[in-house]
């Protein structure tokens, strides 16, 4: 895949994720809670840019080859609960690696495109009251990686930690790092591709 089919589907993915996002960020509604009184469900958007370092397994093939950097881009249309739960109600990731490289008889140097479609929890301190936000993260979906007219599905899960900075009462930001998985077949063996992701996030949406 070229560098410019690459770019363009990034920048398709993320404005659609853009789009879903500030819908669900309108969300302003009330649930019951068992003491019969109401509380409020808020919506939010996340979008961030940074590095993917890239590391995988083909069964039987070799050893593992990792270290393969790559610019990764990941956001969330979510809502918040209460002041400790946040749901990532879908949540995209796109990995561009620099090289993908097969080992064994299958060596080679090509671009690769992995697409990580998820939904998950995060737990964390995330009350008002505070300008720190800690958190912890993990998810589960699907996972789509593309390579010299090559498509495959696979599952996913990923788990992380950040940290964000409350700049206003709608705006944060902060660091996030996510270890992905992605499980796929390749040609009847079972494949591994890994993701070490570092990105700086931006969050606009309720300070709860």
């Amino acid at each position: 895949m070229t560098k410019s089919i690459r770019a363009k589907t990034a920048v398709v993915l993320v404005l659609s994720m853009a789009a879903v996002a500030l819908s669900a960020s309108s969300v302003g509604a009330e649930i019951p809670t068992p003491g019969g009184q109401s509380e409020n469900v808020d919506g939010y958007l996340r979008f961030g840019v940074g590095l993917g370092l890239n590391n995988g397994q083909l069964e039987g093939v070799g050893p593992e080859i990792g270290n393969i950097k790559g610019v990764s881009v990941e956001g969330a249309a979510g809502l918040t609960f209460d002041d400790r739960v946040r749901w990532d109600v879908v949540s995209l990731a796109v990995n561009l690696p620099d090289e993908v490289v097969r080992v064994g008889a299958l060596a080679e140097h090509v671009e690769g495109t992995r697409l990580d479609m998820t939904t998950g929890i995060a737990f964390g301190d995330f009350s008002p009251d505070r300008k720190l936000h800690p958190y912890l993260s993990v998810g589960l979906g699907l996972s789509r990686y593309t390579e010299s007219g090559y498509v495959d599905w696979g599952f996913a899960w990923n788990a992380g930690a950040g940290l964000e900075y409350q700049l206003t009462d709608t705006l944060s930001v902060g660091p996030r790092y996510t270890f992905r998985q992605g499980l796929f077949v390749y040609e009847g063996l079972d494949a591994t591709l890994n993701t070490h992701e570092f990105t700086l996030s931006v969050r606009w949406g309720s300070t709860r």
